[in-house]
């Protein structure tokens, strides 16, 4: 029997997120053949094509997400995510998939096509009209306008999935939608951990564009910690004084470390959200510092709750041997309870299982 054939969409931007992407590849790829988008090089080599057949739209392909400044549109990030979609409807009907997942917020509107009847599913990361209205950046009509576009997303997809169940049920309750998946993300246990040290250093890996990350929280922390913080993330803002140590091309340097470090917005999605480097920490055995308005009770165990007021205070109490070791020891049982194969296994199961039920 001929194998079907499975698209990923995806953005390989050095952050956590595309771990997802790469374990979802891994867990599929036995079973079916398999195509990755990757959109943060695909829409780039679209630009002349859609320029010239657009000539009354001037836009700039923006680093961020490929989004793009569209000077004519009263709605611009509206008018670039049509854009985006035009653009791979176009690469993906060519392809003939038997099924389409979309793992960009930004690609979403590429699933309100048929897409010659593939099973399509979107594996979001974050509720994405909630996340543009708490950046503000953008007026009540284009938020309005974002939800209109995410709940057509959720119904005209087969099933969606969340990075974290938390989104999830956020979803199901704002859009009233249940056709879920629930997989949230997961994470691999390390070959090598971190280990104590009476004099600690702290890791950072993030993206600093996006508002979520909380620059001023984390300014202020590596201004007053008393403990080093190194940064690491696909790039560098030029304007922005932080220890900045570059992208962190091999995870396993975080074991070299005794603490990994969030920071983010204190705003009603964040609070309910997911930072995917907090996996990322826990599976080299890192304890966490977490803001103490985002409480997770599966991270709990592994996460050590902190202020801008009582930061150091926090890092210290756990410099002590026992207090390290048990939140160390925490982070190490997590991580084996969460391992990628066992938390995407539901999205895994529903793509075989329909399959199943199509050629029967």
């Amino acid at each position: 029997m001929k194998q079907k054939h499975i698209i990923l969409i995806t953005q390989k931007d050095g952050t956590a997120t595309q771990d997802r992407t790469e374990q979802i590849y891994r867990l599929l790829k036995p079973g079916y053949r398999i195509t990755i988008l990757d959109t943060y090089k695909f829409i780039r080599k679209r630009m002349t094509f859609l320029l010239c057949s657009n000539p009354n739209l001037v836009f700039v392909y923006g680093l961020k997400n490929a989004q793009f400044r569209l000077k004519k549109s009263h709605y611009p990030i509206i008018e670039a995510m049509k854009l985006r979609a035009d653009a791979l409807v176009h690469d993906i009907l060519s392809l003939k998939p038997d099924c389409v997942i979309c793992g960009v917020e930004e690609d979403m509107m590429t699933l309100h096509h048929p897409l010659n009847d593939a099973l399509k599913i979107y594996d979001l990361p974050t509720p994405f009209a909630d996340e543009v209205n708490y950046g503000g950046t953008q007026p009540s009509t284009i938020i309005h306008e974002l939800e209109r576009i995410e709940k057509t997303t959720l119904v005209k997809s087969h099933f969606f999935c969340a990075n974290w169940m938390t989104y999830t049920k956020f979803l199901e309750k704002k859009y009233r939608v249940r056709n879920s998946i629930r997989a949230p993300s997961g994470c691999e246990t390390a070959k090598r951990y971190a280990r104590f040290k009476g004099n600690p250093e702290i890791a950072f890996v993030g993206n600093l564009d996006g508002y979520w990350t909380n620059l001023p929280l984390l300014q202020n922390l590596c201004k007053i910690s008393n403990f080093p913080i190194n940064i690491y993330g696909p790039k560098r803002r030029p304007h922005i004084k932080l220890p900045y140590k570059g992208y962190l091309k091999k995870h396993s340097h975080l074991a070299d470390y005794q603490f990994g470090l969030i920071t983010i917005t204190n705003d009603p999605l964040r609070k309910i959200g997911f930072s995917a480097k907090h996996l990322l920490y826990v599976s080299y055995g890192l304890p966490v510092l977490c803001p103490i308005w985002r409480q997770d009770k599966t991270l709990e165990p592994a996460t050590i709750y902190y202020n801008k007021h009582n930061f150091n205070e926090r890092v210290r109490k756990y410099c002590t041997e026992t207090l390290w070791r048990e939140k160390h020891e925490a982070a190490m049982r997590l991580a084996r309870q969460m391992p990628w194969r066992k938390t995407l296994r539901p999205l895994v199961k529903r793509i075989d299982e329909y399959f199943q039920s199509t050629t029967e």
